[in-house]
């Protein structure tokens, strides 16, 4: 007997509303069955998206493998148990507040301050989850000095290699004397040696880093290719926060008025490796472009802001050494004038400035065991709708069922039942969308969740064998059914 049937088409968060309050109506002692498809039937990401792993590293989706750990929704390491491989597929280009970009297919649900919502439902209106406390599992060998050296290179150094020359020496450029002392004991700490080029008094030279240099993949870099380097993802959050004091000693900034706190790069994605780490210390940051002229010609820099309506100013202060007269002073007179506004939180907001339709572009998805989610670009995404729908019941009676068949055969049971009179519904308002639906099934680009709802309920029914009616050479369309239902 089907006793009821609401059908709607609304925004994610008012369906949600909607089960929660029908599963509440009904009580806790209602079984409530999902459907969760296979990751190969949808949920795609654009292969090129950066994947938070359980390293600290980040990697591309089209390289993350089964059997890798990635870092899911609560913050811990979660295992990949499949990769879905869909080929290309219509996407959205979904653009954020703080410089991120995201291509989706149109049914990858995102963490919003409203909760799980599908790409397709995203508005400007809507805030991305962005994880911070990641537990990741470190296994670093190299000491806070190697951390700040690697910042002051990549900051102010010089470790470009001449063509013809096999020396990776590098050269540093600095004008504070307590910033200068550090990065000498820092050389000194790994057997090297500091000395003075040219006639000036700010730039210095070093001496026997060449192998330490190229360990570190800091040998051979420009201003325009720096990177942080690998190794530093890796690392416990005061090891990261030892890098960032260093690099921001050289390329950060107190605004003289002390109203901002900015980091400065001709290299974009040097400072998104950066707002990557600061968000791993609890701290967001805006990415900007800043459109200049250098020697009269056109010069495209990018800054990197920190937000202080995210108490990232003290945050910033408290929890980053700096090794530089002016600039800690600056920090720390910037941080006495304000007090923190908010707690430590596991997510924080970034807002959706467009969405836009961005064209084919090659997807995967991941099937992760237990959490069901995983990182892409800081913002956490879902492999799983039914996932999120259990976590709102729970309490409730919820069995969720794999769709591994073909919808076709699903449906063989139900129809055979309904052809042979044993199938009755209740006359209601919703009898002929229900009706509809049934008799145009298997048609092509029509609904057919009432169908998948049918065929599911049928395979519940407690104590009831089901034949396989495949075999019999039944139909599976449910035509003149409508006889057994004339009232």
């Amino acid at each position: 007997m089907i006793a009821d049937v609401v059908r709607v088409q609304r925004k994610a968060a008012d369906v949600r509303a909607l089960v929660r309050r029908i599963a509440d109506m009904d009580g806790r002692e209602t079984w409530i069955a999902l459907p969760q498809d296979p990751g190969q039937s949808g949920k795609p990401i654009y292969e090129e998206e950066l994947i938070s792993m359980a390293d600290g590293s980040l990697k591309k989706l089209k390289d993350v493998i089964e059997g890798d750990f990635v870092i899911g929704k609560d913050s811990f390491p979660h295992k990949v148990t499949h990769v879905h491989i869909q080929g290309l597929l219509p996407t959205l280009k979904i653009s954020t507040e703080c410089g991120r970009v995201i291509r989706s297919a149109y049914d990858h649900p995102f963490l919003t301050t409203e909760g799980w919502t599908e790409a397709r439902n995203l508005t400007t209106n809507d805030a991305l989850g962005l994880l911070t406390g990641m537990k990741i599992n470190s296994s670093t060998t190299r000491t806070a000095e190697e951390f700040r050296l690697a910042g002051y290179f990549v900051g102010d150094g010089s470790v470009g290699i001449k063509k013809g020359s096999i020396s990776s020496d590098a050269g540093f450029c600095c004008i504070d004397q307590i910033q200068l002392e550090d990065f000498k004991n820092c050389v000194k700490s790994i057997g090297g040696a500091v000395v003075i080029r040219g006639h000036r008094g700010v730039n210095y030279g070093t001496t026997g880093l060449q192998q330490w240099l190229r360990d570190t993949a800091l040998a051979g870099k420009t201003a325009y290719n720096k990177r942080v380097p690998d190794w530093v993802f890796s690392a416990p959050n005061h090891l990261i926060a030892e890098f960032l004091g260093a690099y921001f000693a050289c390329d950060g900034t107190v605004s003289s008025k002390g109203d901002s706190v900015i980091f400065y790069s001709v290299s974009k994605e040097l400072l998104i490796d950066v707002q990557h780490l600061l968000l791993r210390l609890g701290i967001s940051s805006r990415l900007k472009q800043k459109n200049g002229q250098y020697l009269k010609t056109r010069h495209v820099s990018f800054l990197l802001v920190m937000s202080q309506q995210d108490d990232g100013y003290r945050r910033f202060a408290n929890r980053i050494p700096i090794h530089n007269v002016m600039k800690k002073q600056r920090l720390s007179e910037l941080s006495a004038k304000s007090r923190f506004r908010r707690f430590d939180e596991q997510y924080i907001p970034d807002k959706i400035v467009s969405i836009t339709e961005d064209g084919l572009f090659p997807c995967r998805c991941l099937s992760v065991e237990n959490d069901k989610s995983f990182l892409v670009n800081d913002v956490v995404v879902h492999n799983c709708q039914v996932e999120s729908y259990k976590e709102m019941l729970n309490g409730f009676v919820v069995l969720t069922r794999t769709i591994t068949k073909n919808k076709l055969v699903m449906a063989e049971p139900a129809a055979a039942l309904w052809q042979q009179g044993n199938i009755e519904i209740v006359r209601a308002k919703w009898n002929e969308d229900l009706l509809c639906e049934l008799e145009a099934f298997p048609t092509p680009k029509i609904h057919d969740d009432q169908v998948d709802c049918l065929s599911a309920a049928v395979t519940r029914l407690p104590g009831h064998s089901i034949p396989d009616y495949t075999k019999s050479g039944l139909s599976a369309k449910f035509k003149e059914f409508r006889r057994h239902n004339k009232a």
